[in-house]
């Protein structure tokens, strides 16, 4: 039966915490604090590694799952090395601090205007809708009068038109009535020219 050292189990558990802090904090390095943390991790993870070997050195090839990963394990940390190499500690001089300060600053300035333009821009945009629909109010309002308009007229061309049949009726009754009151005079007068020639 193999048995494994009981802290064997311990250093594999604190290497894959390290790791997970690694991988975490190496691309959020903001200041020289954040730098040596990740150092830290690192350089703690490397002394994990180092316990992992001497404790499953006299173990046979296979027997532990940490062997599948341990090689993994040191070219992960190899490569954030290199990149923490890469970040010396230089690059958090105050110099080169000020500077990417400078640098922020003028980007939140220039993220300030660009917020203000766009406020403005959006002003503008309201303003516009707002004459739009002041004009489009305007344009109703002038239909609905057109059309109150085009309604009186409408009526007052019917009213027209009853006045003039009206005026029509009562010139042809009129005409009628002339008519027999010719007839009745005709009719007298005959009658009278017959009375005298009895």
């Amino acid at each position: 039966m193999i048995t494994y050292s009981e802290y064997l189990d311990e250093y594999v558990k604190d290497l894959n915490a390290y790791i997970h802090k690694i991988k975490y904090s190496i691309f959020n390095i903001r200041n020289q604090g954040d730098y040596n943390k990740v150092l830290e991790y690192l350089l703690e993870a490397e002394k994990c590694i180092k316990q992992i070997v001497i404790e499953t050195s006299s173990l046979p090839k296979g027997s532990h799952k940490i062997f599948d990963d341990i090689n993994k394990y040191n070219i992960d940390l190899k490569k954030y090395k290199t990149i923490l190499e890469k970040m010396s500690s230089d690059y958090y001089s105050d110099e080169v601090i000020n500077s990417r300060e400078y640098d922020i600053t003028k980007k939140y300035i220039e993220g300030a205007n660009f917020l203000k333009e766009s406020e403005k821009r959006a002003q503008d945009v309201e303003d516009m809708g707002y004459t739009i629909m002041s004009e489009l109010t305007s344009q109703r309002s002038a239909i609905l009068r057109t059309k109150h308009y085009t309604d009186e007229t409408r009526q007052e061309q019917n009213r027209i038109k009853r006045m003039l049949m009206s005026i029509y009726h009562n010139k042809l009754l009129f005409k009628c009535l002339l008519i027999l009151i010719i007839i009745l005079l005709v009719i007298a007068n005959i009658g009278v020219i017959i009375y005298k020639i009895k």
